[in-house]
């Protein structure tokens, strides 16, 4: 899909902050209503392409903006990118 005002492709929705992970039930809490990006996929025709749990990088991190690669978040971040390549 081309978006009509700037003329970029788009490749895809990514939904940020979409859930929190349930450390205790290995499971998803919805932050917010949820469905946020399937509902905007519907409206643009356009693939979800993943949905970020919301996650603090942590001690861990080499910086405080980079999530270790094993994390929650950082596996959905190269789930993005393996996305994003294979659409290319």
């Amino acid at each position: 899909m081309v978006d009509g005002k700037t003329g970029h492709e788009i490749l895809g929705i990514v939904e940020n902050m979409s859930y929190i992970h349930c450390p205790d039930c290995n499971g998803k809490i919805h932050t917010f209503e949820g469905k946020g990006g399937e509902k905007l996929s519907a409206a643009l025709r356009s693939p979800l392409l993943v949905q970020i749990p919301m996650h603090t990088p942590g001690h861990l991190a080499p910086a405080p903006e980079v999530y270790p690669k094993d994390s929650p978040a950082g596996l959905k971040y190269r789930e993005l990118a393996d996305r994003v390549l294979t659409a290319t």
